[in-house]
């Protein structure tokens, strides 16, 4: 067989490679466009595998180039791109056909762009996409239903009533030494008047300690029913499906753990700094007990 002698030019034969590779892009398509067409007219009579024996292609080869034709838009007619990598092509997701994706040497890249290796690669990440989407789909929901949670449900447990009755009691006792203060305002500005420097030290000395104390108490009152209403909304928390179904977010519930340790240390702390109830004198303090 003589071979055509090949001319010396590179710009001749870098012309001729292209047209040859527009060809090879027009063949796949023609292919797969006479295919379809047997097929659908059933020119074979109902053989058409029989008939695909004649132009030496087996029915998976066919497959591919119908679904080519079938699947794709006549700008692929006249690219360069392998039968193969159209086939890969053609059966990827319609709106990732076009996409840019990263490959895994960390180029991104347009399907057709691809080579056949980086095309498969492709359908496998998608196609474990898809599962995973689907497994969290067919997750069944764990739901509680939440008639009432439990009265009890406190840190300060039993001792709810008892806190109650000490906030009445300290509102009531905190009206008395406002009104002392007052008293206490009236008697300066008299002691002020006589010029008795003594007394005014004396009694600015007591409203001073006076409103420390009513200070305190009432900051205390005002955190400690920040922390009851804390509590109360909270609490149902261990009740409902969003606290079931961290289970499976190892993550979330180390971060949860994490949050948890700082409320748990500052009770502790609390706990240790507070006053010993029993050795504090002239005061009343209000207990479950009580």
């Amino acid at each position: 067989m003589n071979e055509i002698a090949l001319s010396s030019d590179i710009n001749v034969l870098t012309a001729e490679i292209n047209s040859y590779k527009q060809i090879a892009g027009q063949s796949i398509w023609e292919i797969g466009r006479r295919l379809n067409y047997v097929k659908e007219h059933d020119l074979a009579h109902g053989e058409f595998g029989k008939w695909l024996e004649k132009v030496e292609m087996n029915h998976s080869t066919a497959n591919k180039f119908m679904k080519i034709v079938s699947e794709l838009p006549d700008s692929y007619s006249g690219t360069n791109i392998g039968w193969k990598a159209l086939s890969l092509i053609a059966t990827l997701p319609e709106e990732e056909r076009s996409r840019p994706h990263e490959t895994a040497k960390g180029e991104t890249k347009t399907p057709d762009e691809m080579t056949v290796r980086e095309l498969q690669e492709l359908k496998k990440q998608l196609k474990q996409k898809d599962e995973q989407i689907e497994r969290l789909e067919n997750i069944e929901p764990v739901e509680v239903t939440i008639e009432k949670v439990p009265d009890d449900y406190y840190y300060f447990k039993g001792n709810y009533e008892a806190t109650k009755k000490n906030s009445e009691f300290y509102k009531n006792q905190n009206e008395e030494l406002r009104s002392e203060i007052k008293q206490l305002e009236n008697k300066i500005k008299s002691s002020i008047v006589n010029n008795d420097e003594t007394e005014v030290e004396k009694l600015q000395q007591k409203k001073a300690q006076i409103i420390n104390e009513l200070n305190s108490t009432e900051a205390i009152l005002r955190n400690q029913k920040k922390i009851e209403t804390f509590i109360s909304e909270i609490s149902s928390l261990t009740y409902t499906k969003d606290f079931i179904n961290i289970s499976a977010h190892s993550e979330l519930i180390e971060s949860f753990e994490l949050t948890l340790e700082s409320p748990e240390k500052w009770i502790q702390d609390v706990k240790t700094k507070l006053p010993n109830k029993n050795i504090i004198e002239g005061d009343l303090i209000l207990d479950e007990d009580n």
